[in-house]
């Protein structure tokens, strides 16, 4: 069994804990966060240290890590707290739900969580800690690059390639042959039709609540 400690202790780090736990995956000793950011030095269960802690207490000899850090700042946090760990001499885990696909011709780096019903087709490539969402579908010969968020039923088309610290929201697409610069915000339902600058937010038309109508209208 894989003994991990997992980077963070926020709603992400804790839902991360659950899945190592009731996959099987392995056996989690502690969350690790800036000392700023613990207000308990316990959670589920376990123990809680700071930065500093972390090679002493879970040498990277005998403890791999488990990424727990989302997309706040455009995912900037993760990249450096991933770095630092990397600098430290730790081997992060590609956490994959067992119900996930990904052909066997795909390279993927590390740090990388990959949860249920995810898709991932032959030809592509996957860089480092990297966050799939319930249902993402990555279409063939993609490049996905580092600390990437890709939400909940999105898409991508084939041959698309996505930057580092891109976030793709709930049910976004992508279309094939397309290249989300670095730290691009695809918004829930957005569909990227051609290539997207570095740090551009890009959003669907919304929707509207119409005034003079009930749901009885219609149904």
């Amino acid at each position: 069994m894989k003994n991990v400690v997992i980077i963070g202790n926020g709603s992400y780090s804790q839902m991360m804990k659950k899945y190592v736990e009731l996959t099987h995956f392995g056996k989690v000793h502690a969350y690790v966060a800036d000392k700023n950011y613990i207000n308990s030095t316990t959670l589920d269960g376990i123990e809680v240290i700071s930065f500093d802690e972390l090679t002493s207490k879970y040498p990277p000899s005998s403890f791999t890590l488990i990424m727990g850090i989302g997309y706040s700042q455009m995912a900037q946090i993760k990249k450096e707290k991933y770095l630092f760990c990397k600098k430290s001499g730790y081997t992060f885990e590609n956490y994959i739900h067992p119900t996930a696909f990904i052909a066997e011709d795909v390279i993927l780096g590390e740090g990388n969580n990959i949860l249920e019903g995810v898709y991932i087709q032959m030809g592509c490539q996957i860089g480092n800690a990297n966050l799939f969402f319930v249902g993402a579908k990555i279409g063939h010969d993609s490049i996905i690059h580092d600390y990437c968020t890709i939400s909940i039923n999105s898409m991508l088309a084939g041959h698309t390639q996505i930057h580092d610290r891109c976030f793709l929201g709930v049910g976004s697409i992508v279309k094939d042959h397309t290249t989300l610069n670095e730290a691009v915000l695809l918004g829930a339902q957005a569909y990227a039709f051609k290539d997207i600058p570095v740090d551009k937010v890009v959003v669907p038309a919304k929707s509207t609540i119409l005034p003079d109508k009930i749901s009885t209208d219609y149904l």
